[in-house]
């Protein structure tokens, strides 16, 4: 795994709350599920490319991935760039 810079993250904090959105997983990879009713707000906070990573829909994720067919997998994920 490659070496991450303290400050290249993608910082959910400051664009989601824990009323909109459970993050199942964070860190250098990040999987959130939105709360019923949240997914059109949490995605319009997340998805799409950011200062120091990218976030997908699950339905979107770039198929070198091989990453988004199975059930447990969240709805949206992000992965900060490398480095």
């Amino acid at each position: 795994m490659a070496a991450q810079a303290a400050d290249a993250i993608i910082e959910l904090d400051p664009r989601i709350t824990p009323q909109q959105a459970h993050v199942v997983w964070d860190g250098q990879f990040a999987a959130i599920q939105p709360m019923a009713g949240q997914e059109a707000a949490v995605e319009q906070a997340l998805v799409g490319r950011s200062d120091h990573g990218e976030c997908w829909r699950k339905s979107e994720l770039p198929s070198r991935f091989d990453y988004s067919e199975h059930r447990r997998i969240p709805a949206i994920v992000c992965l900060a760039d490398i480095g």
